[in-house]
């Protein structure tokens, strides 16, 4: 994945323009990951990271229910309304109102069935994921990124910790961390407009 992540970027035709210069990477937990992984693997590629609800260090609680909601939706969804369902299933209190927001993030299979936009077999991976191992990697990794970073996390987040967030940024050459109050792991769903807000106050910085 962060060799993808390479390949995206090199394909930006204003990438050795200054400016606008490198692009920002952002992503969320496993997009903020790979992001993390291809700078520190094929820098100088991005001016600096915006990673969401991420950290070298997990809570296993939150990890299991990720687990369960990926392994729950192997088989699609008749329609948006199960999707919805299920989304409300992982998330108590999702603030969607219209499940057609929903459309955007899954696909039409060969069997007609709606199904999200990531490859089943990231279920395996989930499942087999040695947390161990993870942590060494990500926190060698981390110590090797020099840009400036922002790390946005959940106010109620199950999966990082504010300890694990802050743990996380002390690896970084150059890193803030802020919290977005009563969002969870999946933050932009919960509150994208103080997302938003929290990420362009951290390029307006840059």
């Amino acid at each position: 994945m962060a060799r993808d992540v390479r390949c995206i970027v090199e394909q930006m035709p204003d990438v050795d323009e200054v400016p606008p210069g490198r692009p920002v990477i952002v992503g969320a937990s496993m997009g903020a990951i790979s992001g993390l992984v291809a700078e520190a693997q094929f820098a100088p590629l991005a001016s600096a990271l915006v990673l969401v609800d991420v950290a070298p260090r997990l809570q296993m609680s939150g990890v299991d229910r990720i687990r369960d909601f990926l392994a729950g939706s192997l088989s699609g969804f008749a329609n948006l309304n199960e999707a919805a369902k299920a989304v409300s299933a992982y998330q108590p209190g999702d603030r969607r109102r219209n499940p057609e927001g929903l459309r955007t993030s899954l696909r039409t299979g060969p069997d007609g069935r709606l199904y999200w936009h990531w490859d089943p077999a990231f279920a395996r991976v989930m499942t087999n994921m040695d947390i161990d191992r993870r942590y060494r990697l990500l926190t060698e990794t981390a110590r090797r990124v020099s840009i400036p970073t922002l790390l946005v996390r959940g106010g109620r987040s199950d999966v990082v910790t504010p300890a694990a967030a802050e743990e996380f940024a002390a690896l970084l050459a150059d890193a803030s961390v802020v919290d977005i109050p009563g969002a969870s792991h999946m933050i932009t769903g919960d509150d994208n407009s103080a997302f938003l807000d929290r990420a362009t106050d951290f390029l307006n910085s840059l």
